[in-house]
């Protein structure tokens, strides 16, 4: 079958003819319809020595390996032990794959199992014309949502665990650092529960742009922004920052300039140290600091169809680019441009 594959410890991607997956028992088998690129996906691609040194996962990556993780398609095998789903059926991929025995996975935050596996980097990835997926991960798309609004799922989903962590929206305050697509996502959700405002950073123009159709003040991005922040706020700082970067630049930059009382959602993942003033930015504040990774599972997810069922957000306008697999090399050089927000991927028709 065709899939795109990491081939080696260098930058690129290739496209090779690889094994169909063999389901087990407890597995389903998803006939790929369409797929889209994650930041992590182009961090995958460019393979920078210090990120890959820094991120266990790429680091202890067996190459070649099939690649992506944002990703729907429709059922066309079933193992023995699957009951809840049937061939036809139009599902997503939640790209956490848990134990399902631990602790964690028992007390309903399965995401953060120890032992999960993730899908692309761990396991054979979602760029390819067939994917097995454990029955729990693929989840069963609402009627009439199209595959492209299912790939595109699992990253909004990330936006609304986010928006989950942050807790009241309406009436606050908000600065989001980084707008690319799940920032963007972001500052679409905090404008639509009634944000009073929202201030949007970014290093390059085009998602500034997109950040200001969507309903964001935009501050571009500077060794000063938390001082240009603070001064916006009326020295107060914001009341939700949500930093989509993952730099320790960007982490003390919003540390920097979050409100008393205010809470800092750190969603952008990278390796390595960051150095915070504890005293001065958290304590003396009593902010609050969270975690946000992955998706609650399951209950994000319900979240998310209702949203979109909803007619709240459309996801439509988000995918600003398609591909087939045999294009993906320029499909990843346009993600890498920062001038769309989704690309999209599909497999080739013969």
């Amino acid at each position: 079958m065709q899939a795109i594959v990491k081939a080696a410890p260098e930058q690129g991607i290739e496209v090779r003819d690889v094994a169909e997956p063999q389901i087990g028992p407890d597995q389903v088998c998803v006939q790929v319809r369409a797929a889209a690129i994650c930041g992590a996906d182009l961090k995958l691609y460019k393979w920078d020595p210090q990120t890959v040194r820094n991120w266990p996962r790429l680091r202890d990556m067996q190459l070649p390996h099939v690649i992506g993780h944002e990703v729907a398609g429709q059922v066309v095998e079933t193992g023995n032990n699957v009951r809840d789903l049937k061939i036809g059926d139009h599902v997503a991929a939640e790209t956490h794959f848990p134990c399902l025995v631990c602790d964690l996975c028992r007390s309903d935050r399965m995401h953060l199992c120890p032992q999960r596996k993730i899908l692309g980097f761990d396991t054979a990835g979602g760029f390819a014309q067939y994917l097995a997926l454990p029955q729990q991960c693929a989840v069963k798309l609402p009627d009439g949502l199209s595959f492209e609004a299912g790939a595109l799922c699992e990253p909004f989903g990330v936006a609304t665990h986010a928006i989950e962590q942050a807790g009241s929206v309406q009436g606050r305050t908000a600065w989001v650092v980084g707008c690319g697509s799940i920032g963007l996502f972001i500052v679409k959700l905090l404008v639509g529960r009634g944000a009073k405002t929202v201030l949007a950073t970014d290093t390059q123009p085009a998602r500034l742009d997109w950040a200001k159709k969507l309903g964001a003040t935009v501050v571009p991005a500077s060794e000063g922004v938390a001082e240009q922040v603070l001064q916006m706020t009326g020295g107060r700082g914001a009341e939700l920052a949500f930093e989509v970067v993952g730099s320790t630049a960007t982490v003390q930059q919003v540390l920097a300039a979050v409100a008393p009382r205010g809470r800092v959602m750190l969603v952008g993942t990278f390796g390595g140290m960051t150095p915070v003033d504890v005293a001065a930015n958290i304590i003396y504040r009593e902010a609050t600091v969270c975690g946000v990774y992955g998706r609650h599972m399951f209950d994000t997810w319900n979240n998310v169809f209702d949203t979109l069922s909803s007619g709240k957000v459309d996801l439509q306008p988000f995918m600003t680019s398609r591909f087939g697999f045999s294009q993906a090399k320029e499909a990843f050089e346009t993600a890498l441009s920062g001038v769309g927000v989704k690309t999209l991927l599909y497999p080739d028709t013969d």
